[in-house]
């Protein structure tokens, strides 16, 4: 008897699964979803192409990387975190690109958090703080650099960077304060990262093992790699990039002209891998 209607059941199933009616609605929801996404990728790989014709006419060592590329990727409303934010002028582009998104910035060089803070005083979208970010809190000392760049100070420190970098100097360092992201972004109550711009000088790998609660749900970074031991113990490109294989990325675009470090945008696969459909 349970054999019996256990049959019935399953001829039931089967063909209300299988119902014509039932199949069509199934694939128009289906197409309904998968819609936007598609859009979405194809708006996003003819900005990759795009990007590529323009190093194609400028030279990748001397040009900045256009921030008009990550438009296309990102929600108007998109959660931006830049992390050594320097004097402010990546921050104002984006908060210029993106009027509606939260950037969420940070500096702890205090001569440079200054600058930052008088260049977005007026811009409503951004969150401007004097601390660094590692994965740990607290004080860390913070090697500032002189000489002809105040771009390269470090919580590492520094190695390779006087033998690549001879006209770059380190004579001060001073202790800052040091927080980890992901317990900034639980106080604030935001629960996404849409795209991650690191520039710490060594320090990214350290941040980025803070947020595996957020990763899966990021659309990319753009981040400084290291291809040398710039700073003491720092993190190479290699074990970067294995680490955000491992968490779905993959680099899209590689802005390495120099020996000692560069550039590389990473994207979440699922985003321009034609193979996979979310």
């Amino acid at each position: 008897m349970q054999v019996r209607v256990a049959r019935r059941l399953h001829r039931g199933w089967v063909a209300t699964r299988h119902a014509p009616g039932v199949l069509c609605a199934r694939i128009a929801r289906r197409a309904a979803r998968l819609k936007p996404i598609l859009r979405r990728r194809k708006a996003i790989l003819k900005a990759l192409e795009n990007l590529r014709a323009f190093y194609r006419k400028h030279d990748l060592a001397s040009t900045n990387m256009p921030k008009t590329v990550l438009v296309p990727m990102l929600p108007y409303n998109a959660v931006i975190v830049e992390a050594g934010a320097h004097d402010g002028g990546d921050t104002v582009e984006f908060a210029r690109l993106f009027p509606d998104a939260r950037i969420l910035s940070f500096e702890p060089h205090p001569k440079l958090f200054a600058v930052a803070r008088e260049a977005t005083r007026n811009l409503r979208n951004v969150v401007l703080e004097n601390v660094a970010l590692y994965d740990k809190k607290g004080k860390m000392p913070f090697h500032i650099s002189s000489g002809t760049s105040d771009a390269s100070s470090s919580l590492l420190v520094p190695k390779e960077h006087l033998k690549h970098h001879p006209s770059v100097k380190f004579e001060q360092s001073i202790h800052v304060d040091v927080i980890r992201l992901d317990d900034y972004l639980a106080a604030k109550q935001i629960k996404r990262i849409d795209f991650l711009w690191l520039d710490l000088q060594g320090a990214e790998l350290h941040v980025l093992r803070t947020l595996d609660s957020f990763l899966s749900g990021t659309t990319g970074l753009f981040i400084e790699v290291s291809l040398s031991e710039v700073y003491e113990a720092v993190p190479k490109y290699q074990e970067v990039r294995n680490f955000l294989k491992e968490r779905g990325f993959v680099a899209v675009f590689e802005q390495l002209p120099w020996a000692d470090a560069g550039n590389v945008l990473f994207l979440n696969q699922a985003l321009v891998d034609p193979h996979r459909i979310a």
